[in-house]
């Protein structure tokens, strides 16, 4: 690892936690959650996407917090106010299908670690029966061997005696990046069995050089009073908060997205 990797990597670890402090001082009906996916849950494979961690902490701005005056300073078409706002740390690795080669595969996705931290604005805008849920993310860090993710997957494959990934020579070299997603959902509530049913189309875009694109798609979700689905970030619908605030509470849903 060269001077350039080791000293990105230290700014990134001091830059984050001191960014945060002003917020969570001042943040109110917060609270923090931990998503981790993995592809040996559902497969044996550890083709593209392995594994993920997400760390992403949520609270409703005051309204002298930097996240709110900057809310209030967008396009009002785009974000009138940021009614909650999160901040995350995220972990993923990528590999192609064939891990135990040590040659470089040009047809495959490549090995790849990413590291980066995010903040997001949210927005809940009643429109008669139907509630406008705007998100927007801005996330930024990096992609390489600064992420550590050859040793993590290495020695996650030791304790867990799976195939050996050999071939993390050829990943990605270090390279900053910056992503802005902003994706709008729009939820029909109806009270279904006890529970609450909500269902509704949602439109997104990507720029950035993590990830560029458009997309459209539906979603439902059945149970407790909920908002979104816990989608592990990039994917923008990761909204995940539960509105009742005792017990055990608990929702399933469905998304596609094209």
């Amino acid at each position: 690892m060269n001077n350039t990797s080791a000293l990105g990597r230290k700014v990134l670890l001091v830059i984050l936690p001191l960014s945060l402090m002003p917020a969570l001082a001042a943040a109110s009906d917060s609270s923090l959650s931990v998503k981790f996916a993995n592809d040996g849950l559902a497969s044996s494979d550890d083709g593209h996407f392995t594994s993920g961690f997400e760390l992403n902490w949520t609270f409703t701005p005051q309204e002298a917090s930097w996240v709110q005056r900057l809310a209030t300073a967008l396009p009002d078409s785009l974000i009138g106010q940021a009614d909650r706002a999160s901040y995350r740390l995220i972990h993923q690795i990528y590999t192609p299908n064939n891990i135990e080669r040590r040659a470089l595969i040009e047809d495959d996705r490549p090995y790849a670690g990413l590291v980066y931290g995010g903040v997001s604005l949210y927005e809940d805008v009643p429109m008669g029966q139907w509630t406008q849920a705007t998100d927007l993310h801005l996330d930024i860090g990096l992609v390489g061997p600064s992420s550590l993710a050859d040793s993590i997957q290495r020695e996650v494959h030791l304790v867990t005696d799976s195939d050996r990934p050999r071939g993390w020579q050829n990943q990605l070299g270090d390279e900053a990046l910056v992503n802005l997603t902003v994706r709008r959902q729009w939820w029909n509530d109806i009270p279904l069995v006890g529970k609450q049913f909500s269902h509704g189309p949602s439109v997104g875009a990507a720029l950035g050089n993590l990830y560029t694109y458009a997309s459209a798609g539906y979603s439902v979700r059945w149970g407790d009073d909920a908002e979104g689905i816990p989608a592990l970030t990039p994917n923008p619908g990761s909204r995940h908060l539960m509105s009742g605030h005792r017990g055990w509470q608990w929702y399933l849903f469905a998304n596609v997205e094209g």
